[in-house]
């Protein structure tokens, strides 16, 4: 098995790519290719990139999800796999 993973920040396709796989998925089984939409949250790769992160980071995402502890850093990427 081969898996494809793309983790881009702003600006590099995420969002196109993941729209294309998740309009395209019938097609793609057919095709044997799985796509994944476990930590899709709708077409926002955020939740792929917070799990990169290896700290806190003044950013839209941890600002607009009041992340500002270690504490609160720890307990969201917990948060992302629970859902």
């Amino acid at each position: 098995m081969i898996a494809y993973v793309h983790i881009g920040t702003e600006k590099t396709g995420t969002t196109s790519i993941q729209t294309f796989l998740r309009n395209n998925k019938d097609l793609l089984q057919k095709q044997r290719v799985v796509y994944s939409s476990s930590l899709d949250n709708n077409g926002s790769q955020w939740n792929f990139t917070f799990l990169a992160y290896n700290d806190i980071r003044s950013d839209e995402y941890c600002i607009s999800r009041k992340i500002y502890t270690k504490y609160d850093f720890k307990n969201h990427k917990k948060k992302i796999f629970l859902t």
